[in-house]
């Protein structure tokens, strides 16, 4: 599966032994994310204070300790479910200090190899496109086609897949083009898979 950036990042700091130091409001989040089989929503709904770290991080964590004297570079995990990956990002700190911007902070229990996380959800490539798409000025078949152009289907298999001619799959795509202010298929999905710009602050 094709997995591409979502945008959502958070931070989180745990001890060697995986015990949360610190952690922000969209780490939260996105832990939480991690451990239900769903995909993302785009309003963060509440989360509950109980975390758990999936499997594949708490190993992350011993393997960060048992080589914390010679790391030079990042460790790299990641944890799948239907909603998308989160890839973890580890490397070890030094002792914890309260810094402005957290949104829980806590005593480390053993501040000996504190382990800095930043994690990253990749939603499916064909998901965001489809949520991209939808409500858009496509009417419901270009969005049929769109999703099938990002399914890399040729021209004769959208044809057959949607019941029509190979010349009106053309006649849509060209209207796709059109009203997404796009040339070929690289640009659409460069369009469709770009972040949003952000506003800019007064």
């Amino acid at each position: 599966m094709d997995y591409v950036p979502s945008g959502k990042m958070g931070l989180l700091i745990l001890t060697h032994a995986g015990q949360l130091a610190y952690i922000s409001r969209q780490a939260h989040y996105l832990l939480w994310q991690a451990n239900h089989d769903s995909a993302l929503p785009d309003k963060p709904e509440p989360c509950s204070d109980r975390i758990n770290l999936p499997p594949a991080l708490l190993q992350l964590c011993r393997s960060l300790d048992r080589n914390h004297q010679t790391l030079d570079t990042p460790l790299l995990c990641s944890h799948t479910n239907t909603g998308g990956r989160f890839v973890f990002r580890a490397c070890p700190l030094q002792a914890p200090t309260a810094s402005p911007g957290l949104d829980r902070i806590d005593q480390a229990p053993d501040d000996r190899a504190l382990i800095g996380l930043i994690i990253e959800y990749q939603e499916l490539r064909r998901s965001k496109i489809e949520r991209r798409i939808q409500g858009s000025s496509l009417s419901q078949q270009e969005q049929k086609i769109c999703l099938a152009l990002a399914d890399d289907l040729t021209h004769t298999a959208i044809a057959a897949q949607l019941a029509i001619s190979p010349h009106t799959v053309v006649t849509h795509i060209r209207r796709i083009y059109t009203k997404l202010g796009v040339h070929n298929r690289r640009e659409l999905f460069k369009t469709l898979l770009a972040e949003p710009a952000q506003p800019q602050k007064p």
